[in-house]
């Protein structure tokens, strides 16, 4: 065999050994990594990847998962109303830990008035080893079929910005701390008269997000009455009813948070529209630095939930599990708290003398 014949057909072990003057078995062992246990001295191992690599060979995933009765595949399911920004950093996290491993990623969307158990269901017949749940706000009896069938099939389950109970093991932004930093950072401009447009009370990111910002402005001694704290349910158009009668009524707030970019975006529109600048008259910040924030006008300070982390985390977690001695039990109990910071751009000022 030549290498220009590498190309046109199907690289098989045997064809690496072949060309290395070595055995299957030995090839097979570097390959799976085993070569240690069996002796194989790194040097030879070295001979054999780079070889493999040269003659473009790739693991048949179908033949592994009849020969081991594992697929190599952890699942995905999106549960989102509609894809945002935040959610591609997530799994673009998630594909980046898998990158350089033998897993592979199966992806899977809940339409609108989907069955989450369905997907689920789906994911288990192709013998997923781990399942990322994301966005998901399963109704009651949806959540209790979730919960049995993840106990049924032992399939390590991990959940982020989903409903509390899903779940026992998962992984969240630094809700608290992102409030704190954000009341902190217009505090320290001098801003006293702070208000906040929330989203909801389902998701876990609205709800650790509304109950932070009233902790955190009582602490730190602020009067916000009540006109000043709102809560869209991530309806813009709410959000931006919110704003006007914010801006337009009795001792109108010099500073708004928003809830996620997406709310704090419409807040500066609707400012402009009554003839207030950003940040001259009203200072703006959002939550999670998407795209958005940085092509808003003005660019938008934010703080940074780092879901590509999130992401990459949650992906590792089933890795290590895979790999490990207890991949048949479920996932440890806990939520890992991924840290947030803020991002300090042009929508936030002293407050106007």
């Amino acid at each position: 065999m030549v290498l220009g014949e590498y190309s046109t057909i199907m690289i098989k072990l045997v064809d690496i050994a072949h060309e290395l003057n070595l055995s299957r078995i030995t090839v097979s062992a570097v390959l799976n990594n085993r070569h240690k246990s069996l002796g194989i001295t790194d040097a030879t191992a070295q001979r054999v990847i780079k070889k493999a690599d040269e003659m473009g060979y790739r693991r048949n995933q179908h033949a592994m998962a009849i020969n081991t009765g594992r697929s190599h595949t952890f699942g995905i399911i999106l549960g989102a109303d509609h894809f945002e920004d935040w959610l591609g950093q997530t799994i673009k996290g998630a594909f980046d830990a898998v990158h350089d491993s033998d897993y592979n990623i199966k992806l899977e969307f809940l339409p609108e008035g989907g069955s989450e158990t369905k997907i689920l269901n789906t994911l288990l017949g192709q013998r997923v080893e781990g399942i990322f749940g994301l966005d998901l706000h399963p109704e009651e009896t949806e959540l209790l079929k979730i919960k049995k069938a993840i106990e049924k099939h032992s399939v390590p389950f991990l959940c982020s910005n989903s409903t509390p109970d899903l779940s026992p093991t998962g992984l969240e932004p630094d809700h608290s701390k992102g409030m704190h930093l954000a009341l902190e950072h217009l505090t320290q401009l001098g801003h006293r008269s702070i208000a906040y447009i929330g989203g909801g009370e389902v998701t876990t990111a609205g709800i650790k997000r509304n109950e932070a910002f009233k902790n955190f402005s009582r602490e730190m001694g602020l009067n916000v009455p009540e006109q000043h704290f709102q809560l869209s349910h991530w309806d813009l158009d709410k959000a931006e009813e919110y704003t006007e009668d914010m801006l337009t009524g009795n001792n109108p707030p010099t500073a708004i948070i928003g809830a996620n970019d997406q709310i704090a975006v419409v807040v500066i529109r609707r400012a402009r529209k009554l003839g207030i600048q950003v940040p001259r008259d009203l200072s703006v910040i959002g939550f999670s630095n998407e795209f958005i924030s940085e092509v808003s006008d003005p660019p938008l300070t934010v703080v940074d939930m780092h879901h590509d982390i999130i992401g990459r985390r949650a992906l590792e977690s089933l890795l290590k599990h895979a790999e490990g001695p207890n991949r048949s039990k479920a996932l440890a109990d806990g939520q890992e708290k991924i840290s947030a910071s803020l991002i300090v751009r042009k929508s936030t000022a002293e407050p106007a003398k």
